[in-house]
């Protein structure tokens, strides 16, 4: 997040108008960006192409069951259009693929609920906290719910590309 701030620090004392595709070194397809994430987290799933309507729907009953929204219709159109990945110099330097491996034993390991910090953020972001929360448990060196699943078996993606074609941007 360093290289992002630093990013809009430098373009809040510009004074024109641009569009900046606030990327790293690396760029990623939607299907590339979920098996890299587990594989380096020791997690590899699998993702699953399935169409439009069934994501939304299944993303729809899972937000249901915890509480959130955890996909709509226009981010999946967005994925469709492979929005996700961008043909543009990186603005960053900072490789995606060298954070997540630093974060490897942290992340993915309890899910924040985007509605919950914006009802109120201080209750949401203690409650991540581990000393604040008795719903957790220590497991495996990191702190969990016990209600929640860690990770999820398999993720749904609906793809305009079915065959997940991998694409990187380096400089």
């Amino acid at each position: 997040m360093d290289g992002l701030a630093a990013l809009a620090v430098a373009q809040g004392a510009a004074r024109e108008n641009v569009i900046i595709n606030a990327i790293g070194p690396e760029t990623f397809t939607y299907r590339e960006l979920v098996q890299t994430i587990g594989r380096l987290i020791g997690a590899p799933r699998p993702v699953i192409g399935v169409p439009p309507t069934l994501g939304y729907w299944v993303g729809r009953a899972v937000g249901s069951l915890m509480g959130d929204v955890t996909i709509t219709r226009e981010e999946i159109a967005g994925l469709m259009a492979n929005l996700l990945y961008v043909d543009a110099p990186p603005a960053g330097a900072t490789k995606l693929t060298d954070w997540i491996a630093a974060h490897a034993d942290t992340l993915g390991r309890h899910y924040a609920n985007e509605l919950a910090r914006r009802r109120d953020r201080r209750a949401a972001y203690r409650q991540d906290c581990p000393e604040n929360n008795p719903n957790r448990i220590r497991g495996e060196g990191a702190y969990r719910r016990q209600v929640a699943l860690r990770r999820p078996e398999s993720v749904f993606a609906a793809s305009a590309s079915p065959q997940g074609d991998a694409r990187r941007h380096a400089p």
